[in-house]
């Protein structure tokens, strides 16, 4: 099992405050010493912010979206220069859908995206964030089950 540090990783981690421990690997047909996962990483950025977060704990539930890690740079430089942060909008790196804020406070209403390719064929070309296809597919077909407007739905998943 082996890790890596991916190439945008560097640039949220200051490389002296990655400390590693070297170890020598014996036993093989020569020796060689190899860098061992770090003991602590110490982040520039909340990373919390960058990756999101959810989870439930002793009667609490939390969840935090990602964010833009450009956003929340420049959220922490005008932090620091003193200046008003502003609020940042979720943000998943390739999501051609649609994220827009909700009327309740704090939340937000993510949409997939669907082209229709004839009168009676629309294609989901984008999920809404956290749906699974198999769930989406059930939930398709609760909505036109007993639907007098259709005829014999047919819903074909191709992943």
């Amino acid at each position: 099992m082996g890790s890596q540090l991916s190439p945008a990783g560097i640039f949220f981690f200051i490389p002296e405050r990655l400390s590693f421990t070297l170890r020598s690997v014996t036993g093989t047909a020569f020796s060689q010493i190899i860098f061992v996962l770090p003991h602590r990483y110490m982040p520039v950025i909340p990373l919390v912010l960058v990756n999101g977060s959810e989870g439930i704990g002793t009667g609490w539930s939390s969840f935090i979206p990602n964010y833009n890690p450009r956003e929340i740079i420049a959220n922490i430089r005008r932090l620091l220069s003193g200046e008003t942060m502003v609020p940042m909008n979720p943000w998943y790196k390739g999501f051609r859908g649609i994220i827009e804020r909700s009327p309740k406070e704090g939340g937000y209403v993510v949409n997939g995206l669907v082209e229709e390719m004839d009168e009676q064929t629309f294609k989901i070309a984008e999920l809404p964030i956290r749906k699974w296809t198999q769930d989406y597919k059930q939930f398709l077909e609760s909505i036109t089950d007993g639907s007098p407007n259709v005829k014999d739905p047919l819903i074909d998943v191709i992943t």
